[in-house]
This record gives structure tokens, sequence and C-alpha cells, in this order.
């Protein structure tokens, strides 16, 4: 991947699941779908190792995220759905004075979609509550929407175009979103959400999935009342995604961490400041997840 790539890509500053809670309105309970799965909730714990650089410091850090979508409206053309999710986030910027860095994030989106013969309609509405929790002054809501549009072009083909905008400590960010749910074979998928996140399945059996995630993303994270950090990074992993009871699954993922880049404890104020690049990572990722499988 260039840098040049990774530098149109790295100004999309949230967790990613807002991207994927919107998508999946397109394909949850609908006659005619792409999308293979469905998490109805989840928790994760994802954790990295730094591949030391001598040119580059090192940075690391260990999450534990739950989330859960809540269809508040089913019906067949009209759909509502309302996904929180929680996440704790210890960094450690090696080469920094400040130590470990620990924060809370609470995102939540509330979206609406619409279908007309072979056409949906998305309006959602973003909030990312971020900051220790500790106290209210050390709290910052950024708000954000998306619109996007979708059409089925047959039962294995679908493609969506829309635009979406966040506040975010760091810059107000807006860029249009193309997402694409593609069933190629029927034990062989893929799905995009550009510039976001790509997505290659592979059926085994019934049971075991694998495959392919590649993701990019950059996010701010608030400490104090006037401070805050932020790092961008570009991941590329394996996954194997196994049954474990019904609708229980086990996902597990280890892959890459590359081009990355970011700065520790910036005051909110100072408008003047460069991200230093920072050494590649191994990510290790596990995760239970009550998932309704569409496609069998």
């Amino acid at each position: 991947m260039s840098k040049k790539i990774h530098n149109q890509c790295k100004g999309i500053l949230f967790n990613g699941r807002i991207i994927l809670s919107l998508c999946f309105l397109f394909t949850f309970n609908s006659k005619i779908n792409a999308q293979s799965y469905f998490d109805v909730a989840g928790t994760s714990v994802t954790f990295l190792e730094p591949l030391f650089n001598r040119d580059n410091p090192s940075v690391n850090y260990n999450s534990i995220e739950a989330f859960v979508h809540l269809p508040l409206l089913n019906g067949e053309k009209r759909k509502l759905l309302l996904n929180p999710s929680f996440e704790n986030i210890q960094m450690n910027f090696v080469d920094s004075v400040n130590g470990i860095r620990k924060s809370n994030t609470l995102l939540t989106s509330l979206s609406y979609a619409q279908e007309i013969e072979r056409f949906k309609f998305i309006l959602g509405g973003i909030s990312r509550l971020n900051g220790s929790f500790q106290k209210s002054s050390d709290l910052r809501n950024d708000l954000g929407g998306v619109a996007i549009i979708s059409r089925s072009f047959s039962e294995q083909f679908n493609a969506g175009l829309g635009y979406l905008f966040i506040s975010d400590f760091y810059k107000n960010i807006s860029y249009p979103v193309f997402s694409i749910d593609w069933t190629i074979k029927n034990n062989l998928y893929a799905y995009l959400v550009l510039p976001r996140f790509i997505l290659l399945e592979y059926k085994i059996n019934r049971s075991i999935y694998s495959g392919v995630r590649i993701s990019f993303s950059s996010f701010s994270y608030k400490y104090q009342k006037n401070d805050f950090t932020y790092l961008s990074e570009s991941r590329i992993r394996l996954f194997c995604d196994v049954r474990m009871h019904k609708d229980i699954w086990l996902t597990m993922d280890a892959g890459i961490i590359g081009f990355r880049e970011g700065f520790d404890e910036v005051l909110f104020s100072e408008k003047l400041f460069t991200p230093k690049d920072y050494s590649d990572a191994l990510m290790f990722k596990t995760a239970v997840v009550y998932r309704k499988r569409l496609k069998n």
C-alpha cells in the first residue's frame, strides 16, 4: 500500500463500527441481500505487540469493547436501528514521559432505513462521548451524520453511495462512502466500505469461516480537560470465525499494523503540531458475538 493511499484514508477519525452498523441496515431481514451476517451483540479484546524500529518510536494499546444492535423498528420496508457501544483503551507511548494513557468512549448511532423497490435509503445520527468519565469537564461529545443510498442489482450484489460527517478533537471530517456487498460464489463473499474497510470471507463449512480484513483508521482520545492523543494506522488481518453454539460465535484475528503516526498529550488550544511516525505492530483480537447468519 502506498503512502499516498494511506494519506487519503487517514482522515477517518472514529470507530469503524459506525459504518458497519449503518451498512448492516441494507440487508438486515431483507428479501434481497448479499450481506452474510448480522452481529446483534458482542464483546472483544484487542492487544498489540510493537515491532521495534530504531528509527521510529513505538506505541502499543490494549482495548476492551462491548456493543449491541437494537432494532427499534423492523418492518418489511422500514427499519430503525440503535447501536450503542463502549470502549476502554489503554495506550502506551514508549517515548513519552506520560506513561500509560487511559480513555473511555461511548459511541451511539441511530439509523433509519427505507426500502423502495430495489433501492434503500439510510439517514443516521452519530454521538461520540469520549474522556475519562470521572467528571463532566473531562468529557467531549462529537456529533455526526450520514446519508447513504443503496441499490440491489441482484440477489448476489448490492452497491451503495453516501456521505458522512463527524466532528473530532483533531479536526472536522467529511468524506464520501462507497459500499459493496457481493456474494462471489456460494462460499466466497466480499464486503467493502470504501475508503474504510475491506472484507473477504471464505466459508469452510457451516461452523467455520475465514478470510482477510483490511481497514484504515484514525482516532483521537481525550484525557484531561484540554489535552488529547491521536493515532492513525492501517491494519491487515487474517481471521477465523468459529460457531460455538447455535448463534454464538468466537472470532479470532491476527495481523500487522503499519503506516502509523500520531502524537501524545497535545493541548486542544494548540493548532500547530506535527504527527510523528511510529513503528509497526502485531495485532491480536478475539471476540464473542451473538451473530445471525443471513447466508448459511
